[in-house]
């Protein structure tokens, strides 16, 4: 997963790549957010994307994967 400084140049797809790496949904995803679905849909097709958004999409992405457990 990108994040930090790379998150503008990040695209729609390469958006859509990490999130369903993650196993999020759209759905979910758009309900982290606080968004709808067809927006996180506007997003990943490159119709709406700010920089903004971006790096709240990966911070969402970044805390819905799973921790490794402590030793």
């Amino acid at each position: 997963m990108v994040t930090g400084a790379n998150v503008r140049g990040m695209t729609g797809p390469e958006l859509r790549k990490d999130r369903e790496a993650v196993g999020v949904s759209q759905e979910a995803l758009a309900t982290v957010l606080g968004v709808t679905r067809p927006y996180i849909s506007q997003i990943e097709n490159r119709l709406r994307v700010t920089d903004s958004l971006r790096r709240r999409y990966l911070r969402a992405l970044a805390d819905a994967q799973p921790r490794e457990p402590a030793a």
